[in-house]
């Protein structure tokens, strides 16, 4: 097969996809360019930054960052590359308020070209800021039992905004696993390079591999499919090849610690000259971040166990930034909102009857699109910024049942597919309406009583919904009430 180096400029080798000066901005599309911008103001975005070598890096903890090695390291002179300055947490259309000096870096290979299953690295920063933006964990998944395996990636692609805003999918498929590279169908371009594939489990955002290349058949140019090939691929590296070294890191230089001895990782201190800074002043100062612990990997290992088709963790949703408060202790009555079954993906109609009922299933998701618009609205002029989140989260799970069901023909000889998709926005749906629940119980906010109109509207759609999706029996026994 043959590779085209998009960093280097050679060409048969894979390609790298972070950004150089001398980038040619190349991409690797696969149907419709699913990339939206997002703002980083909010977990677990916050913890997602740039770094100055043009690549993508994620907070894994209050001073370490997760990233690409050929985005540290010189492949010619295994040698810290010269642009490896500052890392920009929550940097969005070009500012970020911080920019933290990079000052040890940890990488799984100083030849990334060659041994790209080792493309990852983990940078120590001078600043511990973790506290500040957050951190999101790493967690090791089996995902061979599961493939096509629902995962999702954000990532500064330099064609979008010149790489100085942040696009991210939120619906994407890891297909195979081939030499210790995951081959995954995310849209991305030169930047997104060390940007994360995030899955929730138990509500929460881990980083399950790190993105650092793509396959491109021999083509000289960008390249745009109408969906995954082997030949034509986006590549990640699994985080069973990192998360041991993030736990060891976390438990020793993180807490101020002496970095242990690592097998087969290479230690290299930052020796670069510090530029003049920009005047941003860094928002905590060492030993002092912390106003609450980041996420914490998995243990070595213990790896995430895979999942039943429509248990898998799923994909990072907006709206799921972080859990809501619990209801005050007020002793008042909470807004009380109907309760909504959670059906099993068993219970899922087959493919022929879904299909027979599309057109129904599109007009009830226009009709949540609607529901999400209006709240977003009351979000603008009265309600806190959660409302937003909560009404950006509906907003975008809206579009993901729209494309899936624009493009329903790809689920039909792949069933595996058809249940994860569809029945995880369907999970999506009940998760985002438990926190506005939640979040409409707090007595703060029971002067929102026309928003919560809004949600009783979203669980009489969830109502239809359900009885279009869903063989007509009751719940599984395991079900609970939401």
């Amino acid at each position: 097969m043959k590779l085209l180096a998009l960093c280097l400029g050679m060409t048969l080798a894979l390609a790298a996809c972070g950004r150089s000066r001398t980038s040619s901005h190349l991409n690797n599309i696969f149907g419709p360019d699913d990339r939206k911008e997002v703002a980083t103001n909010s977990y677990p975005w916050s913890a997602v930054g740039r770094l100055d070598s043009g690549c993508t890096g994620t907070l894994v903890g209050h001073s370490l960052v997760l990233t690409a090695a050929h985005c540290v390291v010189d492949e010619k002179t295994g040698a810290i590359k010269p642009e490896l300055t500052y890392f920009r947490p929550d940097f969005y259309r070009g500012k970020s308020r911080d920019e933290l000096w990079i000052t040890h870096a940890w990488v799984g290979t100083v030849a990334p070209e060659t041994e790209r299953a080792k493309d990852w690295a983990v940078l120590q920063l001078e600043t511990s800021i973790g506290g500040t933006y957050g951190a999101i964990g790493v967690r090791a998944v089996d995902v061979t039992k599961t493939l096509p395996f629902a995962t999702s990636l954000i990532g500064y692609s330099v064609d979008r905004d010149k790489g100085d805003t942040p696009s991210y999918v939120s619906y994407c498929y890891v297909h195979e696993v081939s030499e210790g590279r995951y081959l995954h169908d995310c849209d991305g371009a030169s930047g997104v390079s060390g940007g994360p594939l995030i899955n929730y489990y138990d509500s929460k955002p881990f980083i399950i591999g790190v993105t650092v290349s793509e396959y491109r058949n021999g083509q000289q140019g960008s390249v745009t499919r109408p969906s995954y090939t082997k030949d034509y691929a986006n590549v990640a590296v699994p985080a069973t090849a990192f998360v041991d070294t993030v736990a060891r890191l976390l438990q020793s230089v993180d807490v101020g610690a002496a970095a242990p001895q690592l097998q087969g990782v290479v230690d290299k201190p930052n020796t670069n000259q510090r530029p003049a800074t920009t005047g941003l002043v860094p928002s905590t100062q060492p030993g002092n971040a912390s106003p609450s612990q980041p996420a914490q990997p998995s243990q070595p290992g213990q790896q995430g166990q895979p999942s039943q088709p429509g248990q898998q963790g799923q994909p990072s949703q907006p709206g799921q930034q972080g859990q809501p408060s619990q209801p005050g202790q007020s002793g008042q009555t909470p807004v009380t909102i109907p309760q909504v079954p959670t059906f099993g993906a068993q219970n899922l109609l087959p493919f022929d009857q879904f299909a027979a009922r599309a057109d129904q299933i599109r007009t009830t998701v226009a009709q949540l699109g609607h529901i999400g618009l209006a709240m977003r609205n009351m979000a603008y002029s009265t309600a806190p910024n959660s409302l937003m989140l909560y009404s950006n989260g509906l907003l975008h799970i809206v579009d993901g049942y729209n494309f899936a069901l624009q493009n329903l023909g790809q689920y039909q000889q792949n069933n595996y597919a058809y249940v994860q998709t569809f029945y995880g926005f369907y999970a999506s749906l009940l998760d985002l309406k438990q926190r506005i629940t939640q979040f409409f119980a707090l007595p703060t906010n029971r002067i929102l009583a026309p928003a919560t109109l809004q949600l009783n509207a979203m669980v009489d759609q969830l109502h239809i919904l359900e009885f279009l999706m869903f063989q007509p029996a009751q719940p599984n026994a395991a079900s609970v009430q939401h």
